[in-house]
C-alpha cells in the first residue's frame, strides 16, 4: 500500500502522506469503526485512508478519529489535522501541540476561485503561487479551526517561491504570525504548520 512519507518533524509530531491509488476493496476496513454512513465511495476510502495513516503515525489499531460540528477532527490525546485531494491523503499528528495541514493536487481550477481567497497584496502571478496560497490558508485555517477565518483575515507574506520552502502568514483578526511550510511539485501542493 502507497505510504509515500512518513516524517518526525519535532519530538513529538508527524506527518504522513498517502497515494490513494488502491481500489477500495484493497483497503482493510478497521473492526473498531461503524463505517455504514460512508455510502459515498470516494469518501469511503478516504475514511479508509485516514484509518492506514493513524496506525502509521501512532502503530494503533484502536484509536476513533472523531469531528465536532465543524467538521474538525480530533482523536483522545492527540491534535490531528487531515486532507485530501485527488488521489492523495495527508495527516499530521501530535500528542504536545496543534496543527494544520492541507494537500491540493495540481490543476487549473483554483483559478476559477482565486479572486475569492487572494487578497490584492498577495503573490498570484503563477498557478503554483496560487496552490500555495489556498493550501496555506487552507492549513492556518484548521491551525486556528475555532475562530472561523475567512479568507481575507488571512494574508501571506512576500516569499521565494522554491519546491519545498516556508511563508509567513498573518492571522489579521488576532494579528498573530504563523510559518507555514509547503512542498510543490508537479502532483500536488502539501501545506502545514505546528506549534
Amino acid at each position: 500500500m502507497p505510504l509515500i512519507r512518513k516524517q518526525k518533524l519535532d519530538n513529538d509530531t508527524w506527518l504522513a502522506l498517502w497515494q490513494m491509488s488502491e481500489s477500495l476493496d484493497q483497503l482493510p476496513e478497521p473492526t473498531h469503526v461503524d463505517l455504514s454512513a460512508f455510502t459515498s465511495l470516494r469518501r469511503k476510502k478516504e475514511k479508509l485512508t485516514e484509518y492506514l495513516l493513524l496506525k502509521e503515525l501512532t502503530g494503533s489499531e484502536e484509536l476513533v478519529i472523531r469531528h465536532n460540528d465543524d467538521g474538525a477532527p480530533s482523536i483522545d490525546g492527540y491534535f490531528i489535522s487531515l486532507s485530501h485531494t485527488e488521489g492523495w491523503a495527508a495527516m499530521i499528528l501530535s500528542k504536545s501541540h496543534r496543527v494544520g495541514i492541507d494537500i491540493e493536487y495540481v490543476s487549473e481550477r483554483v483559478n476559477r476561485v482565486a479572486s475569492r481567497f487572494i487578497r490584492e497584496d498577495e503573490q498570484q502571478s503563477t498557478l503554483a503561487e496560487r496552490l500555495i496560497n489556498w493550501c496555506s490558508k487552507e492549513a492556518v485555517y484548521k491551525f486556528f479551526t475555532e475562530q472561523h477565518l475567512e479568507f481575507h483575515e488571512m494574508r501571506l507574506h512576500p516569499y521565494s517561491q522554491e519546491p519545498k520552502g516556508a511563508v509567513l502568514v498573518d492571522n489579521l483578526r488576532q494579528q498573530i504570525q504563523v510559518e507555514v511550510s509547503y512542498e510543490v511539485n508537479n502532483k500536488y501542493v502539501l501545506a502545514y504548520l505546528e506549534g
